[in-house]
């Protein structure tokens, strides 16, 4: 598993990958030219099998590393008017993934800490038990986790806020060799080297 800033720099610089969705060409100057089709899953779709729709962006820019991350600084004339394109982004077996999300390692299997969006953090014990922390609620709070064998990963369910504080299951994969547990759709945004 390659994710910390040198190893990712170093496995992606210098190639070309290509996927179902989209192309991505990082050369050794680490400018980039890309065609990404990077679409958020609809939400509690664990089969990764419902993409929403969403067009191809093309375009070109500059890559910056850092750990399990990509980010692409687009020049000034974007027609889109977008300054960056963030990419959360590991590689394994050869395969880099990367898309929007997160990534974030855990300090021991099935336990440790891992914040995503809106400011919220779970805490992972390794029995199986979580607490879900809210930045604007202070204290953390039980919730109700769990850990399934899912197609080649494990898939943690828990339930959080969405960003108006309604309940909602969150769902991450979690690949247990390596401890990383990510977004879902990270585990369908595969590359290879072409």
């Amino acid at each position: 598993m390659l994710g910390s800033k040198e190893q990712l720099e170093k496995a992606v610089v210098g190639a070309t990958w290509s996927g179902k969705f989209g192309r991505l060409t990082v050369n050794t100057d680490r400018s980039v030219d890309f065609e990404l089709r990077d679409c958020p899953y609809y939400e509690g779709d664990p089969a990764l099998l419902k993409p929403a729709t969403c067009e191809l962006r093309k375009g070109h820019g500059r890559a910056e590393f850092g750990d399990y991350s990509i980010r692409i600084d687009l020049p000034p004339d974007d027609p889109n008017g977008e300054t960056m394109i963030p990419l959360a982004a590991f590689v394994r077996k050869g395969t880099l993934y990367a898309g929007a999300g997160t990534v974030a390692r855990l300090s021991a299997p099935h336990e440790g800490r891992f914040e995503f969006l809106h400011g919220q953090v779970l805490h992972i014990h390794a029995n199986n038990g979580c607490e879900l922390e809210i930045a604007s609620k202070g204290k953390p709070a039980a919730t109700k986790c769990s850990f399934e064998p899912h197609d080649g990963y494990e898939l943690l369910q828990f339930e959080a806020g969405d960003k108006n504080g309604h309940p909602i299951e969150r769902m991450f994969g979690y690949l247990p060799g390596s401890r990383l547990l990510v977004s879902i759709q990270l585990l369908a945004m595969r590359f290879t080297r072409t």
